[in-house]
């Protein structure tokens, strides 16, 4: 049960999401009610299917200037675990001189990428409750927010879990516009996957 992160019908089946460090239950799961289950160890089905998928599901778009608004994450520690899910704070700041009033999201997305801080490749695989949230940010002046991510594979070329190494974290940060809601990325941070 500690490797479960979700359970639910199918057709036919059982279908489960485990995390992502979980691939040993997942072959003993397999191998034990073989067509009666569909599973997910992290982003991606098991077995692992022949040609390798990519993808964490981020559907952030469009993307927008942020205009004077700073995203800066702040993490306990830039040393990350491979537990399925991590808790930081993101910093919002208005460096501008004028009052922005805007609508966003809490808890906010952190995602891993490689070191080009532009390829995206690590992200938490489970569900997020999150509420909207109404700010209004005088010039100079800041709010937390809370935030997590999780260092799930997006390529599965790499693995259901990321490797130990060093990637760049960023937060998807939303605002909603008078069309919709559009996203910018925080500015990035350096972060180190280790394996405890």
């Amino acid at each position: 049960m500690d490797q479960l992160l979700s359970i639910g019908d199918g057709a036919g089946k059982v279908i489960l999401q485990l995390r992502p460090t979980a691939t040993a239950a997942a072959a003993d799961i397999v191998d034990r009610y073989g067509s009666a289950v569909q599973v997910t160890v992290g982003f991606f089905p098991y077995p692992p299917p022949s040609s390798a998928p990519v993808g964490c599901g981020w559907a952030g778009s469009p993307m927008v200037d942020p205009g004077m608004l700073q995203a800066v994450i702040e993490l306990p520690s830039p040393r990350l675990d491979h537990s399925v899910g991590f808790s930081a704070k993101v910093k919002l700041t208005n460096h501008g001189a004028t009052t922005l009033t805007f609508s966003t999201g809490q808890p906010l997305s952190i995602y891993l990428f490689k070191l080009d801080g532009t390829t995206l490749v690590g992200a938490s695989p489970g569900a997020v409750a999150g509420t909207g949230l109404g700010l209004t940010l005088a010039p100079g002046a800041s709010r937390e927010i809370d935030a997590g991510g999780g260092s799930a594979s997006c390529d599965l070329r790499l693995g259901y879990e990321l490797p130990d190494g060093p990637y760049i974290a960023r937060a998807a940060v939303e605002i909603d516009g008078s069309t919709g809601p559009a996203y910018f990325w925080s500015d990035p941070g350096s972060v180190q996957l280790m394996t405890p």
